[in-house]
């Protein structure tokens, strides 16, 4: 940073005595004004410094002047406004943000609108002022009074006094104070910063010839650990956790990424800001050890006495922002049965230790906001993709005092995770249990490193089955809803998609069928196959629904089915298909080529099912896959 401050004390002269320092919320713009406002006063230099955000218009003006652009019908009371807004500020500003439009001020604001309108009138702008408020957003240029920024800016440059408002993030209202004014006689720069900063509303309106500009370049992690320890953990603002949270994810980021983003390239001078290390060291460090399972570790913990404290099962949504290209996996959502249950953001991490930032969603969200298809979605308004789920089973146990976990972890294997803090203590824990060495990886950095596992021959055949009903094996079996969605190979966009998700571990040059299948509306799967008929390579991956439904935009055809699973006996795996689009059931049997003949398979179909319903065997019929079978011909062909 110093020899940031050294390039901007070089460009300051009697012309140049402005600097506008521009970047996300929660990016450091305040601690870098003050920073280089200290700089530069200890070389002789006197420096003002305020922030844009004091220009904030306040939520009173913001949804008074927003009722009148949305609202045509009360342009006659336009030259009310400010007395409008004003009357509004007085009554909801010392109310925490979810009450300020409590039943008791609703009908004090619907009260003064009377005084000044038709009733009919009144309580319909009473509810336009409402509905702004439902709605309204912090992080669009339009709250700003760029007017009178740019008029103070002007009046310090031309030797005038200007006097900045105070904006209060806890009543989201300023006032105007006339103390401690500004003015080129007493200061030499003055230094603005805000998030608006180098929008064209400012910077067409001042003289940039005496300017000089900074933008603050930093990673979504970075600003999402930031705001929350900012928001959540300080009195900073009267918005509740679950309310920092969704404010900032649906309205800042994306905010961030179209007014804010742009602008940032006009700046004379760059500079990229991370975590700093007493950020890191204030986070909630722990130490991390996973060890792999030697394969006897429930012997192994029932000869130490061992006690069972829990066992659920977790899914981990691992996501990656815009700016991180899948080369870094920073964020992590877990969900227990369909709810969120905790947000961990990684912000260092050594071969045997994580710096791990983690929030207890239960205790902020509620259970609505809790719901992971639609967090993730929230997520997904603020830049985020989720690359990969990993499933695991969790078995907590406590071992001589100290809290062990178990975890199966499909696709992976079986791991022992120690979670304390003292390094001693883990290391007694690992000899007791007869571990060997261990790694600080993720789960999903693990699942890359085993990702080939994905790919495998599958040996199947197929029968046409007549003469059984839906209803009859309905009865007996759980049916299975299918939907299958077969992608376009032939569009690029499709397989630059596929080939992100499977983290570029694929030659995809041979594969001639890539589909996603959804499960019951609920599990996702991505496959590709090779061709072939009865033999052919599979690459299988399950993907969240948010990438799922993503990649469905790119199908070609799609088929819906309800699947059986009639019997895992004899080293084979019988499921039974109705077709939803048209009349026809199919029963797709997988086994093992080396432990079976095609004569035995086909033997074993025939015997499946009694004399009154015929099988006939299309493994090498090609209308008969399923790729062919989502074609308009069998959709037509059925009617």
């Amino acid at each position: 940073m110093n020899e940031l401050f050294d390039n901007v004390k070089s460009k300051i002269s009697k012309q140049k005595n402005v600097v506008l320092i521009a970047g996300a919320s929660a990016s450091g713009k305040s601690y870098m004004a003050e920073k280089l406002k200290n700089y530069l006063e200890s070389n002789g230099l006197k420096v003002a410094q305020f922030s844009s955000d004091m220009y904030y218009k306040g939520i009173s003006r913001i949804i008074t002047e927003k009722t009148f652009m949305h609202n045509v019908e009360f342009v006659c009371y336009i030259d009310r406004c400010a007395d409008i807004y004003s009357a509004v500020k007085s009554i909801i500003c010392n109310y925490d943000f979810g009450d300020k439009f409590c039943v008791e001020n609703y009908n004090k604001i619907n009260d003064y609108l009377n005084s000044i309108m038709p009733s009919f009138v009144a309580e319909k702008f009473a509810e336009k002022l409402k509905f702004e408020f439902e709605h309204i957003s912090f992080d669009e240029p339009f709250c700003i009074d760029f007017v009178r920024l740019c008029n103070d800016v002007n009046a310090f440059n031309n030797g005038g006094t200007i006097y900045v408002p105070k904006y209060s993030f806890k009543t989201g209202e300023n006032q105007i104070v006339k103390d401690n004014g500004i003015s080129k006689n007493q200061y030499d720069v003055i230094i603005v910063e805000g998030i608006y900063a180098l929008r064209e509303e400012l910077l067409n309106n001042i003289n940039l010839d005496n300017t000089i500009s900074v933008a603050i370049n930093c990673d979504p992690k970075t600003l999402l650990t930031r705001r929350f320890n900012r928001d959540i953990n300080s009195d900073r603002c009267s918005f509740t956790p679950e309310q920092v949270i969704i404010s900032f994810l649906t309205q800042t980021m994306p905010a961030f990424y179209s007014y804010i983003y742009p602008t940032l390239s006009r700046a004379d001078i760059q500079y990229s800001a991370t975590l700093s290390n007493n950020e890191i060291q204030n986070s909630n460090k722990s130490i991390q050890i996973k060890y792999a399972s030697n394969g006897n570790i429930s012997n192994v913990l029932k000869k130490n006495n061992a006690k069972l404290l829990s066992s659920v099962v977790q899914r981990d949504y691992y996501l990656e922002d815009k700016t991180n290209n899948g080369k870094l996996i920073s964020l992590r959502i877990r969900e227990e049965n369909g709810l969120a249950t905790k947000l961990s953001i990684k912000v260092k991490t050594t071969k045997l230790e994580r710096a791990i930032q983690e929030y207890d969603l239960v205790e902020i969200m509620s259970k609505q906001n809790r719901q992971i298809e639609g967090l993730l979605n929230i997520f997904k308004q603020s830049g985020y993709e989720t690359l990969q789920v990993v499933n695991k089973t969790r078995k907590e146990y406590l071992v001589n005092g100290t809290k062990v976990k178990v975890d199966n972890v499909k696709d992976v294997g079986v791991f022992v995770e120690i979670d304390v803090d003292d390094l001693k203590k883990v290391t007694e824990i690992k000899n007791l249990l007869s571990l060997n060495d261990g790694t600080a990886k993720s789960y999903y950095d693990l699942y890359l490193e085993n990702i080939s596992n994905l790919s495998h021959t599958e040996c199947e055949k197929k029968f046409v089955v007549k003469g059984i009903s839906r209803e009859s094996i309905g009865a007996i079996f759980k049916e299975n809803g299918i939907k299958q969605y077969y992608l376009d190979l032939n569009n690029p966009k499709v397989m630059q998609k596929i080939d992100k998700t499977l983290n570029s571990a694929f030659n995809l040059n041979g594969i001639s069928e890539a589909r996603v299948r959804v499960i019951d509306n609920a599990e996702c799967y991505l496959t590709l196959k090779s061709s072939g008929n009865q033999s052919r390579e599979e690459i299988e991956k399950e993907i969240p629904i948010t990438l799922a439904t993503d990649l469905i935009s790119g199908a070609k055809s799609f088929v819906s089915k309800g699947r059986y699973l009639i019997s895992e006996r004899n080293g084979m795996k019988v499921e039974l298909d109705f077709y939803n689009n048209f009349n026809l059931n199919i029963m797709e049997i997988e086994f093992d080529e080396n432990e079976h003949s095609d004569e035995e398979v086909v033997e074993f179909a025939n015997n499946l099912f009694g004399n009154n319903v015929s099988i006939e065997d299309v493994t090498d019929a090609k209308e008969y896959k399923n790729v062919n079978l989502s074609t308009e011909y069998w959709v037509n062909a059925s009617k």
